[in-house]
């Protein structure tokens, strides 16, 4: 201890010897040892404090209280162990004591003990000066902990009392024996038309009250203190604070006493109830008699006080009634030997020991051999630091521990239900946990089959009868089956449905019969069944409640099952998916992802799961479109739209996601679900759609407007050269001609191309070997790219056969090589780097391959290509590239036609072309043509240069615009011919059928108004066989053989013509 812990007593020499100081200081050692000896052995805490508070000394029971070491306790601030309002008001007590106040010198205090636990403590203080004079404040300190907690007991009993009064329907007023109401509830308050009750509480008096002595209420309580109940007859009452007639009620009063144990009256109880509806109803009824319950003044806990030998000295009603008895057969009975269990005769020896003693365990009660769960707390009750008592709370715990049992029978047979499909195996262990409960020696589950009215019996534990089958008719079972309600018998009962003829006697003769339905989705599909040959009590509907819980268990757990399957077919469709499936939190931090989402971004679960979406961002989706998404589904609304985000290898992709949010039971917003599909390759045919059907657009326009000047440069051209031939080379309008001349010959190549891009160009398709193509171009090829870049060719051994115009081929390759060589011009510098790769190869495309590039069919094709290792070309220009007029060269070099022109070659020919260009690196531009059969045709035409041009056949004309028709006639007659014209076929007809003498040849445009050349040409062929047709037009003669406007074969001239090369087709048509 912090002082005096050990005194030695022993006298050293003769004490005649000893000097008067030490004589003295003897007396003090010894009285010091007596004072230490006596704090150590009394049963109370006692400490002493200096006065900055500091633990001067303590003794053994101090330690215990406070779960320390002395070590740990000395010199320690006593304040520490205390909250700091306690530390407070210990200051204020202190400084009030030491003033000479006089105050209350005990006073409770909460301390925590060394493991956090707050104990409640009464300290009797006092002060007291040493030697030296110093203040020093001794106190000894009660543990009232457990006497605390059972007056919180009480207090919270007291509590409920008070609720329950305050909510009950009637209006209650408790009195003292004098008068004074000391408690009320609303219900009064309402009658009384009174809205703040707690004035009337402690201050009416219901003894001065005039209008109660007017109601009879004062006899009424009188005779009531009395101790006898009294009933006022039913009364008219007129609230004193209503004015309103519709408040005037009937009541019926009744005032009685309330006793406490000693049978001494205690309070006077007085209850009104508004009767006035029964009183009023047309049809009067027998109200039956009120009960009242009785108000008890005792704890919900059994209470027992036991004296310093042990023996019971008191306990309350709870008591008797937990271990079956009555005070007299208890009281009086020595605890630590009379009851037959060891460990509560060991917690009531330590108590009256240490202090404490404590037990949860079973006891058996003393007018039967039942067995109940209790649990007991004792503490000792101490005087002058003596124990001389204890008091014990005794807890019935009977309903704690069947509710555990239960809970683990059910938990069992739930977990059989949801694990197994065996119903034997279910019903086993059904049987087997209810036997923990209440007796299943004969058990059985019945299944009830609609279409036969026939009840099996899967499992069935009986000591006299076996089943497998019955019909349900006449059977107890039948009746739970059809009414689906359970049914608790005993043989009375059964014998009457017998007599009454509702079942029928089958099988052995039981003493009690309990049986409750078992339901799915709320549909009768059999029954569970116990039943008892000897006892008539064997089951109570305590038990048919148990049962009714176990059947709705197994109802439960076998939607359960159903639930879980779905909710596993669910989980299995979403993670098999063929779409990405993503669902995160409502910050965005992701929580699941299915297969899909893995395979297509490549990031796997244990890397996405915890971040958020933004880790796919490209930065190719506008912000706006995030910002809009965000608003819309923290608003609770779906979100559809798309984006452009990022794989995992850095590749982009687009996809379109439809976002909703989630929402639990109350409608709060928990996650958001996100379901995203890979549109990359959609978006990729839509595009080819639109830019096709751009092109198409721009085609029909270039195509028109290419007739269209086609016409016009026809007049130019040929007048110019008219004039040419009325001109001699040293005129000075000579020069001039020319120069329109050499304008009209590039205004027809531009006309030319336009009809290439707009597929009207005029082509002759042969068979042809791809690869000969490529080689015939060397010798131009290197002088249109020049000699510093260096040509790889690439071709397949096998050369692939197509069906086209050598001629298209050549230009496809020449625009192609110019925009490659133009490429690597401004990329590279050193000439040993440069390089164009032209390919040739085979392909043949599956269903499979055919996804990968856009607009193609499965089948075999001829792919060529032309690579360069230039600068290559941005995204955003490559969505333009093919756009005619569209270029990225400086002015006036290019036109802006050459891959407008290769384009239209190609989907003339129902071919397909692709890019691939990576920035710095350089393109490719591949071709896949259909591929042919067949043998390659030989180029045998041999183009005849007539000399003589000049003829006298009779030729008509037949053209609908003005300009070209005169021309062509002027240049006509000059050669010599006799020229007829006409604007229209019609004309045309009429002139034909008119002269007597037939035409040689009819030369006519095709598109013409009210008949056109084809019709004019047919009429010609059936009147006039022997006349020769030519025709001629802006279009192209492919895209008119292929409309069906003219046959194959057929002559024909495309504009816009020179008159030189009117005169030579003019010729060779007529020989």
């Amino acid at each position: 201890m912090a002082e005096g812990a050990t005194v030695n007593t022993k006298q050293q020499g003769s004490e005649t010897k000893k000097s008067a100081g030490q004589q003295e200081k003897a007396r003090t050692d010894s009285g010091k040892f007596y004072l230490h000896t006596m704090a150590q052995n009394t049963h109370d805490a006692l400490i002493i404090l200096d006065s900055a508070f500091t633990i001067k000394y303590f003794n053994e029971q101090f330690c215990k209280i406070t779960g320390h070491s002395p070590n740990e306790i000395s010199g320690q601030d006593f304040r520490n162990l205390l909250d700091e309002r306690d530390a407070r008001i210990l200051e204020e007590r202190s400084k009030r004591l030491q003033n000479g106040e006089k105050i209350p010198a005990k006073h409770q205090f909460q301390i925590f003990n060394k493991s956090g636990e707050k104990r409640f403590v009464e300290i009797n203080s006092s002060f007291f000066h040493d030697i030296q004079g110093n203040v020093h404040i001794i106190a000894n300190l009660l543990d009232i902990t457990d006497q605390h907690k059972a007056l919180q007991s009480l207090n919270e009993s007291v509590a409920r009392f008070r609720m329950l009064v305050n909510q009950s329907p009637l209006a209650m007023q408790i009195f003292k024996p004098d008068g004074l109401m000391v408690e009320t509830n609303t219900a009064w308050g309402k009658l009384w038309g009174i809205e703040n009750i707690n004035v009337y509480r402690g201050q009416y008096n219901i003894l001065k009250d005039k209008q109660a002595q007017a109601l009879g209420y004062i006899k009424a309580f009188k005779n009531a203190a009395a101790g006898v109940q009294t009933d006022l007859p039913d009364y008219i009452f007129v609230p004193p604070n209503i004015e309103s007639p519709s408040h005037i009620k009937w009541l019926q009063s009744r005032f009685f006493p309330l006793k406490n144990e000693q049978g001494r009256i205690i309070n006077i109880v007085a209850t009104h109830d508004d009767i006035s509806a029964r009183k009023n109803a047309e049809e009067a009824f027998q109200r039956s008699e009120d009960k009242y319950v009785t108000i008890f003044n005792h704890a919900p806990v059994g209470i027992l006080h036991i004296d310093e030998n042990g023996t019971l000295t008191n306990c309350n009603e709870k008591l008797c009634k937990i271990l079956h008895s009555s005070k007299g057969k208890i009281i009086g009975a020595k605890l630590t030997k009379k009851i037959p269990n060891p460990f509560i005769a060991k917690a009531v020896r330590e108590t009256l020991k240490d202090g404490e003693g404590f037990y949860e365990g079973l006891v058996k009660t003393t007018d039967s051999d039942k067995v109940i769960p209790i649990k007991i707390n004792l503490n000792a009750v101490y005087d002058s630091h003596k124990i001389i008592g204890a008091v014990g709370i005794i807890t019935d715990i009977t309903e704690q521990h069947q509710y555990a049992v239960i809970q683990d029978v059910v938990h069992k047979i739930s977990q059989t239900a949801l694990s197994t499909g065996n119903t034997y195996e279910l019903s086993s262990i059904i049987q087997m946990e209810l036997h923990r409960i209440i007796n299943t020696t004969n058990f059985f589950i019945g299944l009830y089959d609609k279409l036969t009215d026939t009840i099996s019996f899967p499992y069935m534990q009986d000591e006299y009868d076996k089943y497998q089958k019955v019909s349900a008719k006449g059977t107890i079972s039948s009746i739970i089956i059809n009414s689906g309600k359970s049914l608790l018998l005993n043989s009375a009962k059964i014998s009457q449905l017998e007599k009454e003829g509702k079942i029928d006697k089958i099988g052995t003769p039981c003493k009690c019969w309990l049986g409750v339905p078992l339901k799915v989705d709320k549909e009768v599909i059999g029954l569970i069944v116990v039943q008892s040959y000897n006892d008539e009590a064997a089951y109570s509907e305590s038990d048919l409640l148990l049962l009714e819980f176990v059947a709705n268990q197994i109802d439960f757990s076998v939607r359960q099952k159903k639930a879980n399957e779905e909710i596993r077919k669910l989980s299995q469709s979403v993670e098999q998916s063929s779409i990405s499936i993503m669902i995160t939190d409502t910050t965005g931090k992701i929580e699941y992802v299915n297969k899909k989402f893995t395979e297509l971004t490549g990031y796997p679960k244990d890397e996405i799961i915890g971040k958020t979406p933004r880790l796919l961002k490209s930065d190719e989706t506008p912000s706006e479109t995030y910002d809009q998404l965000w608003k819309t589904i923290t608003a609770g609304r779906d979100w559809r739209g798309e984006f452009i985000n990022r794989k995992k290898s850095g590749e982009t992709y687009c996809e379109s996601a439809m976002i909703s949010p989630i929402r639990d039971e109350n409608g709060r917003i928990t996650h958001f679900l996100s379901v995203k599909e890979d549109i990359t390759e959609k978006k990729a045919l839509e595009q080819q759609l639109h830019q096709a059907q751009k092109m198409e657009s721009i085609g029909t326009l270039a195509g028109g407007v290419a007739h269209d000047f086609n016409n016009l440069l026809t007049v130019i051209n040929g007048h110019a050269e008219l004039a040419l031939r009325k001109l001699n080379k040293d005129q000075p309008l000579y020069n001039d001609i020319v120069s329109i001349i050499h304008a009209g010959r590039r205004a027809e190549n531009l006309t030319r191309q336009l009809l290439a891009f707009s597929r009207k160009q005029v082509f002759k398709p042969k068979i042809i070997r791809i690869n000969d193509i490529i080689t015939g171009l060397d010798r131009m090829i290197q002088r249109l790219i020049g000699e510093d870049i260096q040509i790889i060719k690439k071709l397949s051994k096998k050369s692939g056969i197509i069906k086209a115009d050598p001629n298209q081929i050549e230009q496809i390759f020449i625009n192609l090589l110019i925009n490659a060589r133009d490429a690597i011009q401004d990329n590279i510098k050193i000439s040993s780097d440069k390089e164009i790769t032209i390919a040739s190869e085979i392909k043949e495309l599956s269903e499979k391959d055919a996804v990968s590039y856009p607009g193609a069919k499965p089948g075999r094709y001829v792919c060529f290509s032309v690579t360069d290792n230039g600068k290559g070309i941005p995204f955003e220009i490559r969505q333009k590239i093919f756009d005619p007029f569209f270029t990225t060269k400086e002015k006036y070099s290019g036109t802006g036609l050459g891959l407008a022109m290769v384009y239209g070659i190609v989907k003339q020919n129902k071919g397909l072309i692709y890019v691939d260009s990576e920035i710095g690196k350089g393109t490719t531009f591949k071709i896949f043509w259909p591929e042919t059969y067949g043998k390659p045709e030989e180029d045998t035409q041999i183009q005849i240069i007539r000399k003589n041009i000049k003829g006298n056949e009779r030729i008509l004309l037949v053209e609908d615009d003005d300009d070209v028709r005169q021309l062509s006639v002027v240049a006509l007659r000059e050669l010599g011919y006799t020229v007829f014209e006409a604007s229209t076929g019609k004309k045309a007809l009429e002139f034909l059928h008119s002269v007597e003498e037939p035409m040689d040849l009819v030369i006519t445009d095709l598109v013409m108004p009210e008949m056109n050349g084809n019709e004019l040409a047919k009429n010609i062929q059936l009147f006039f066989p022997k006349t020769k047709i030519m025709f001629c037009s802006g279009y192209t003669y492919n895209n008119l053989t292929q409309s069906g406007q003219i046959r194959e074969n057929i002559e024909y001239l495309q504009k816009p013509y020179s008159l030189q090369t009117l005169s030579v087709k003019v010729r060779n048509v007529l020989d």
